[in-house]
């Protein structure tokens, strides 16, 4: 399930996940569905009574945030010497892999929409595929025009691509 098999003569040249940001929402939510309860429960002095449901929630909150952070560990964005892969697990019993050869990349945006992915400069990084209808979506990566670069050159190295193949439209 966590394993990434490479063709022959292929080599790993870049492998990105999503930012840390991402995991500031689910730790919010964990903080809320931790501390509403516990203050519910000592300003009505009903600790003593549900205390083992109590610590029990406490364990499923736990869980939750290891799951959210496991499949952050997980999910990532593959850039080989042939291909682009693309590694998005749901849960742990669902797993997406989307993968373009390099030379099927004719061109690549990056975006960030808002305060938060301003101030904290992370976005989305956008290939269009050839022949997919649907572009490629790198989601919430730290410094999106930098990995996009990146990104771009490999494709011109690898990929049998030029800048002056490209049309500026």
């Amino acid at each position: 399930m966590f394993n990434f098999n490479l063709q022959p003569g292929e080599k790993i040249l870049f492998a990105y996940r999503q930012a840390k940001f991402v995991l500031i929402k689910p730790s919010i939510i964990a903080f809320f569905l931790f501390y509403l309860p516990w203050s519910f429960l000592r300003k009505y002095e009903l600790f003593a009574q549900f205390k083992k449901l109590f610590y029990f929630w406490v364990i499923l909150i736990f869980l939750y945030i290891l799951n959210r952070y496991i499949l952050w560990l997980i999910n990532r964005y593959i850039i080989t010497n042939k291909r682009l892969v693309i590694v998005l697990c749901k849960n742990l019993f669902h797993k997406k892999i989307s993968e373009a050869p390099l030379s099927k990349i004719n061109h690549i945006s990056s975006e960030k929409k808002g305060i938060a992915q301003t101030l904290f400069n992370v976005g989305n990084i956008i290939i269009p595929i050839i022949g997919l209808s649907e572009p490629l979506l790198l989601k919430t990566v730290k410094f999106p025009e930098r990995k996009k670069d990146q990104i771009w050159l490999i494709c011109e190295k690898f990929g049998n691509l030029s800048r002056s193949q490209t049309k500026i439209v």
